[in-house]
């Protein structure tokens, strides 16, 4: 799934993942995620050796990704990049995003909205 993806590492270099993913599907703006993301930091420390945490992110630049990571103690986990889109496509395949990104997505309905995950 996350094949032909642009994963980046915490420093911004690219990086692949492998094994057990969990798809974290978030962004600094959306008030739930930033009151979640304490939760999934922690877990992702304590599972870190079993489960690798992807960032699927709906800010629109890298920037803004690094910022609410920053701002939010958020954990430095790899993250597709913005505008990669593998981005839109976890979105579509499992139908997990933001109620704002729906129609650009070309999605009716949704499984889930933010934040969301999605264990492959």
């Amino acid at each position: 799934l996350l094949g032909k993806a642009k994963i980046l590492g915490p420093g911004g270099e690219t990086t692949a993942v492998a094994g057990k993913v969990l798809l974290y599907f978030s962004a600094g703006w959306c008030p739930d995620c930033v009151a979640f993301g304490p939760e999934i930091t922690k877990a992702h420390g304590e599972l870190k050796d079993r489960v690798t945490v992807v960032y699927v992110p709906s800010e629109t630049s890298q920037e803004e990704v690094a910022q609410a990571h920053a701002d939010n103690s958020w954990g430095s986990w790899p993250t597709v990049a913005v505008g990669d889109p593998a981005v839109a496509g976890l979105k579509q395949q499992f139908a997990v995003c933001a109620n704002k990104e729906m129609q650009g997505l070309g999605l009716s309905e949704r499984k889930a909205g933010l934040p969301g995950l999605v264990l492959i």
